[in-house]
């Protein structure tokens, strides 16, 4: 019994001498540090007197790490946790029991225990463990502690870093990270912090040196930085206190304006942006990126008439902006006003042109998403459109019509001070002339306005009187047929107005024009000469082509004559208008047919009763009339073509009868008919008829005749009936065969054509023969 105990007793020291020397010795300095896996446990003891054990321990990642050591002989132990160094103090306790101390905060790195007796001269055993807890979230990348070295923040989301974390005697003490926008807007930047301490995030511009806003928060936080273009900024992530640390949550969103931006740059005259007339565009201005702000916007607007330009201009976010027109010079201004929301300015009485519109904020550090509209409001009596501002430019008024004008509109820093015009006076001693003056389109007042008469510039006008009334007239009797001077302009030299003159008298001594030559030359080559006279010059002529205007009216200014070029087969008449003359005061020329002459005329398939006639095409007719008559007799027979075609077959003519013939081209428009010059003519001479000549035949007829007879050179022989082989054969007075021949004869009809020019003078038989019939023909050889 005693030796099963003693047994047992042994088992039990060398257990306990087991578990308190798992510790590997010698580990009494930091370099001999004995290893303590991560989150594991070991046994140690401080033995013998004036022992002490070091442990090293390596984490992995930013946390927290605790500690614990029990006494397990209830003798009073230190444990310690140091830095990497082994000196630095991170925390500290100790203990006869059970005791945990711990260290947040700590980053990735190998950390040392260090134990030994609160009494040196004991010897205390102890069970050390250690458990690490990794901070929260996913740590930002590293390095990214200055600007250009950030971690890229997607914009519109979240990142989450780690802040302030530390080891081996170094704090991650700032993190950066960049921010790409991608238009105008509010930068909002969102924070929390994951642990309660108390965290900065900054926004940076590009430079990641200018502070935009600055905030801090040991919780979640938000704040919003407006007026921002696009651009690349920085936030900085630092600790508020110097030993603080945190995981963090880092989220960015771009709010940008509803408006759209203008198109950048434009920000001076030179590249103003096109802004279409009656249009509306939208854009920002004063947004800032980069150490710079968008302070000017320019726009150019070109009107295409006189009359008064509305500016309306809306701040989308009740900044005060302003938007001031100018004039072509980009530097004169003439209209313009500020608001914080919308207003509307016009300018009334400007010419057509080109205007710049400047858009800015009102205090330097402003910015505003704006609507910018446009609108050209014009004047119902257009402009006159010409230069008459001295006497010798007058323009003439014609009679008994309303002429439009613009007088005192501004443009180019120069104002159209007067209007001069004149008036080709026809007239049987009496004329009235009335201005009527509309209101102005931007106050609805009507200006004073002057007119005035002259007979003689050098001298006193005749009528002068000015109101603002909207109608002056004047009305003059006993007058001479000759030119009168009127002169329109605004009484104050700053003002304008829009106004329409009529004068009104009995219109005598009207031009005359006529015809000096026609002349057809082609499809698009021909032309036509005039003359115009009487009245005054200059002269306005319109031509006309099958009753319609051929064109715009053309001003010949003397009494020599003119051409027109170039003309297209057709009728023509011509009217003319003296100088200022209207209505019923005017001439007509009878109408000209122009048309190319028909050349190379032929006939041809000569019969007893038909002949085919022939002549050259042109490709701009479009038929062509066909006359003919015997010849020696007055009346013509009229014949028209089916189109444009080169020949026409006469039927039903009378045999060994002499016919004359002409060809004219025809063209079409308008309902009307345009026929030209017929060609020289051209003779022909039907055949015999058919038994004339005959002397015999059988069997089958065959229809021949001969043409011409008498002949001198060559004799055409016409077989109209028959098909096959023919023989034929030329016979003299004594029977001697002088020419043969066979030929293949076709039903349509065939021509035949002997050379009897070495023939001597006599008769001479035609014998033609197919086989079954033979018929024979005189002929008289001279």
């Amino acid at each position: 019994m005693k030796t099963k105990y003693l047994l047992l007793g042994m088992m039990f020291f060398l257990l306990c001498a087991n578990t308190f020397a798992a510790e590997i010795e010698p580990n009494d300095t930091k370099a001999k540090a004995t290893k303590l896996n991560l989150n594991g446990s070991n046994t140690g003891a401080i033995n013998p007197v004036g022992d002490v054990d070091w442990w090293q321990v390596a984490t992995t990642s930013d946390g927290q790490l605790n500690v614990t050591l029990t006494s397990t002989n209830g003798l009073y132990c230190y444990v310690t946790i140091y830095d990497n160094n082994g000196t630095t103090l991170l925390a500290s306790n100790y203990t006869n029991g059970t005791v945990t101390i711990s260290k947040d905060g700590l980053a990735p790195g190998t950390y040392f225990i260090y134990i030994y007796p609160y009494y040196s001269d004991q010897m205390p055993s102890y069970t050390l463990s250690n458990v690490f807890t990794p901070a929260a979230l996913t740590n930002d990348p590293e390095p990214n502690d200055t600007y250009t070295n950030a971690s890229n923040l997607p914009l519109n989301k979240s990142k989450t870093g780690h802040i302030g974390f530390y080891y081996n005697q170094k704090r991650d003490t700032t993190d950066f990270w960049k921010i790409t926008t991608t238009g105008d807007g509010l930068v909002r930047l969102s924070l929390t912090s994951q642990n309660g301490q108390y965290v900065y995030y900054q926004l940076f511009d590009a430079d990641g040196i200018t502070n935009l806003h600055s905030s801090y928060t040991n919780g979640s936080q938000s704040y919003d930085v407006v007026g921002l273009a696009a651009g690349t900024y920085y936030v900085k992530i630092f600790c508020f206190y110097s030993d603080g640390f945190a995981p963090y949550t880092l989220t960015d969103s771009l709010i940008p304006p509803v408006q759209a931006n203008d198109p950048e740059s434009n920000d001076s005259k030179k590249n103003a942006v096109t802004l279409n007339l009656n249009s509306t565009v939208t854009g920002h201005i004063g947004y800032y990126a980069n150490l710079q702000r968008d302070m000017e916007d320019w726009y150019k607007v070109t009107t295409n008439k006189d009359g008064m330009i509305s500016i309306t201009f809306t701040s989308n976010n009740n900044q005060y902006v302003y938007a001031y027109l100018y004039d072509n010079d980009g530097s004169t201004l003439i209209g313009g006003n500020y608001t914080n929301g919308t207003f509307t300015f016009n300018t009334d009485g400007l010419m057509a042109g080109t205007y710049y519109v400047k858009i800015f904020p009102y205090y330097s550090d402003g910015f505003a998403p704006y609507t910018l509209t446009n609108s050209l409001s014009k004047y119902a009596n257009a402009d006159d459109g010409i230069s008459n501002d001295v006497a010798k430019k007058a323009a003439t008024l014609p009679a008994n019509t309303t002429t439009p004008g613009h007088v005192g509109f501004y443009y180019k820093n120069s104002r159209d001070l007067i209007d001069w015009w004149k008036i080709n006076y026809t007239g049987n001693g009496d004329l009235t002339v009335t201005m009527n003056v509309e209101p102005w389109l931007s106050t609805g007042g009507v200006p004073y306005s002057y007119l005035q008469i002259y007979e003689d510039t050098l001298a006193a006008p005749i009528f002068n009187q000015y109101n603002n009334s909207g109608t002056v007239t004047a009305t003059l009797t006993g007058l001479s047929k000759k030119y009168y001077y009127v002169a329109v302009f605004p009484f104050y030299n700053t003002e304008w107005f829009s106004y329409n003159l009529t004068p009104t008298f009995t219109q005598k001594n009207c031009a005359s024009i006529s015809l000096v030559q026609a002349t057809s030359n082609g499809c698009s080559n021909s032309s036509l000469e005039y003359q115009a006279s009487g009245s005054h010059a200059p002269y306005s002529v319109q031509l006309y082509r099958y009753g319609k205007p051929l064109g715009s009216p053309i001003v010949v200014n003397n009494g020599n004559s003119f051409t027109f070029d170039n003309l297209a087969p057709g009728n023509y008449y011509a009217t003319v208008y003296g100088d200022g003359a209207t209505g019923s005061c005017s001439s007509t020329t009878p109408v000209t047919t122009i048309m190319p002459v028909i050349k190379g005329e032929t006939t041809s398939g000569i019969t007893s009763t038909k002949a085919t006639l022939k002549w050259n095409t042109i490709s701009c007719v479009v038929e062509y009339s066909v006359q003919y008559r015997v010849e020696g007799t007055s009346s013509w027979t009229t014949k028209t073509t089916n189109g444009n075609v080169n020949s026409y077959q006469l039927k039903n003519l009378t045999p060994s009868t002499t016919y004359e013939w002409r060809v004219a081209g025809v063209d079409m428009g308008n309902g009307e008919t345009a026929t030209g010059k017929y060609s020289s003519i051209t003779t022909f001479t039907t055949l015999a008829s058919k038994n004339e000549n005959l002397l015999s035949t059988g069997g089958d007829n065959l229809i021949t005749s001969l043409y011409p007879n008498p002949v001198s050179d060559v004799i055409n022989l016409s077989i109209e009936h028959g098909s096959g082989q023919l023989n034929l054969s030329i016979v003299n007075n004594i029977g001697q065969v002088m020419a043969q021949r066979i030929v293949q004869a076709d039903a349509a009809g065939t021509i035949v054509s002997w050379n009897v020019s070495e023939f001597p003078q006599g008769i001479y038989l035609v014998r033609i023969t197919n086989g079954t019939s033979i018929e024979t023909r005189l002929f008289n050889k001279q």
